[in-house]
């Protein structure tokens, strides 16, 4: 199959030479020394063979939404993109059956017009169905788990070129691994779902102190879905209280409504935004007041939504950015919040952008997933980059970290080494202590893939273990 990538023709098994891949938040790029567009099975083998015959690794690549270096390669870089088939759908079981290759924002319609649902979705639909569970990306509710745990069986293709189904009865703790195996045991080519009945979300929003959150997290985790929003260098939090309802209809709203909605969160709370942080960054003492002006203006209304399930769940992520995730345990939250709140005002020099996003995951036996074993909740905090100019965040990003490793934290996979030099350089001796099935994890893989041919720096960073003798 011939077809034109940059405007170059080539044949998607043969690959390019001198593409540059580039991240959705241009925090990483590279230079594979070949890039591939398969469309089926037999193209994606022949890529492995021909890895093989050169020595080269493969890395496999979704939307590229993820804002660290979890895909850059120098070798062989594969796309997905035309992985995007619906294979299969059970009403009656409440399953669909997808190529890794499909966004949510592509599988999401079509599951609503067969009056089906998935349960749970991260903040951003625009990501592969093989992406997001390769880094056990998650929503928040402690009823619902990572995505990566609803799903119950998927084809695995291995460095030998075989194919391995992995299902809750077959091939379990390959499973368990996979969901979150960060694409080094091989190419994940389809996915079985378990999905519901179609539900809508009504969604409030409201605006308590800081200290209301710090005095009794409990109070706000009783919605289906909370999620609340500090802004930094203020004593605001914004919560949404978000419950399903089954027979929903979706919030209509005027012409008027829809401008003055359209110039409140995108005029001003995205493009003037990115302005004020742009300024910032040669006057970073603007900061606090910026924070403090945006949350009146865009943020500190309370307003009452109803909306489809996927929609109600999706998160305007503004403009480019770093991120920085960790997961701790629920009773920590509190702890956390209040050393954090100490920092900014002992550390008059540190400025940090709003928002900090707290969110909740039912604890799950995936083995890498950040909620492994326990009731979870994910702190994320952002440091935008508007028009592309960068600010020194480092004090900031390196106490947030310390203090969640303290803390038993678990970075995000998708997100730990977002700004490259910044924060914790984590090895494998840190997940180890992490992680209780750390070890069984990289002795499965090495089984799979004993040549490690899905993997790149990232991968061999976090899999180094001093002293280790199972790989």
């Amino acid at each position: 199959m011939t077809e034109k990538v940059n405007g170059i023709e080539i044949k998607s098994i043969d690959g390019i030479e001198g593409y540059q891949w580039q991240n959705w938040a241009q925090t990483h790029s590279c230079n594979p020394s070949r890039y591939f567009e398969p469309d089926n099975i037999e193209g994606l083998r022949e890529i492995i063979y021909s890895a093989k015959e050169n020595n080269k690794k493969i890395r496999v690549v979704g939307c590229g939404k993820s804002p660290n270096n979890i895909v850059c390669t120098s070798d062989y870089l594969i796309s997905l993109k035309k992985f995007k088939k619906v294979l299969a759908i059970d009403e009656q079981k409440q399953t669909v059956k997808v190529e890794s290759g499909i966004t949510f924002t592509e599988l999401n319609p079509i599951l609503e017009r067969k009056n089906l649902s998935v349960s749970i979705l991260g903040s951003i639909s625009d990501v592969s169905v093989g992406g997001a569970i390769s880094v056990a990306v998650h929503g928040s509710g402690l009823k619902y788990s990572v995505v990566s745990n609803y799903v119950i069986e998927l084809d695995l293709l291995t460095s030998s070129g075989d194919v391995i189904k992995c299902t809750k009865h077959e091939n379990t703790e390959l499973l368990h691994s996979v969901l979150c195996g960060l694409g080094a045991f091989g190419i994940i080519l389809n996915v079985t779902l378990q999905v519901e009945t179609l539900f809508y979300v009504h969604n409030f929003v409201q605006t308590v102190t800081l200290d209301d959150v710090i005095d009794d997290i409990y109070e706000y985790l009783e919605s289906d879905y909370p999620k609340l929003y500090w802004f930094p260098h203020t004593d605001h939090v914004v919560v949404n209280h978000s419950n399903r309802i089954k027979n929903g209809r979706p919030t209509k709203f005027s012409y008027l409504e829809r401008l003055t909605n359209w110039i409140v969160n995108y005029g001003i709370g995205y493009y003037a935004l990115e302005f004020c942080y742009y300024i910032s960054t040669y006057i970073p003492q603007l900061i606090p007041l910026i924070n403090r002006t945006f949350f009146k203006i865009v943020y500190s209304k309370q307003e009452e939504v109803v909306d489809v399930s996927y929609k109600s769940f999706q998160l305007e992520c503004l403009f480019k950015q770093y991120v920085n995730e960790w997961s701790i345990p629920v009773e920590s939250t509190s702890l956390v919040l209040l050393q954090l709140r100490r920092f900014f005002e002992t550390n008059k020099d540190v400025f940090a952008h709003f928002p900090i996003e707290i969110r909740f995951v039912k604890g799950d036996e995936i083995y890498m997933s950040p909620s492994f074993g326990r009731n979870s909740c994910y702190i994320n905090i952002v440091n935008y980059k508007p028009y592309g100019r960068e600010n020194d965040f480092r004090k900031y990003w390196e106490f947030f970290e310390l203090t969640m490793k303290e803390l038993g934290g678990r970075p995000h996979w998708a997100k730990i080494g977002s700004a490259k030099d910044y924060g914790q350089q984590l090895t494998g001796s840190d997940f180890i202590k992490m992680y209780g099935m750390f070890r069984p994890f990289l002795q499965i893989k090495k089984r799979v893939d004993p040549i490690s041919m899905f993997s790149n720096s990232f991968i061999e960073n976090i899999f180094r273990v001093k002293n280790d003798t199972s790989r």
